[in-house]
């Protein structure tokens, strides 16, 4: 992670037994990226999760962890998923990507 420019969360989420998504694989990968992250490198959620993940959840912990601020020394977005698996008219050649980024990277 220390060398890597972009780093993308791809980790299950799945529901607990209130209908919740289980937020400790996030929390984990979090951690692991705070510890590590080095200045300059754009992160991306691409989890199914609720909505503010990234602002209430994730950037706290990765700010605390690495001792970063975002928007300044790294980038913090949400991409969500665009494969539906039960879904035969829509895949990723016809589904478009989105992006949602807290702040925007400065060249």
């Amino acid at each position: 992670m220390k060398e890597c420019d972009a780093l993308i969360i791809a980790v299950p989420t799945p529901l607990d037994k209130f209908r919740k998504p289980d937020m400790s694989y996030i929390e984990s990968a979090c951690l692991d990226i705070g510890r590590n992250i080095k200045a300059g490198t754009f992160v991306s959620l691409e989890s199914t999760t609720y909505p503010t993940t990234t602002e209430d959840f994730m950037l706290p912990i990765i700010e605390r962890a690495s001792g970063l601020k975002q928007g300044e020394d790294f980038w913090l977005a949400y991409s969500p998923e665009r494969v539906d698996p039960c879904n035969k008219e829509f895949h990723t050649r016809n589904t478009p990507k989105v992006l949602g980024a807290m702040s925007y990277a400065r060249s």
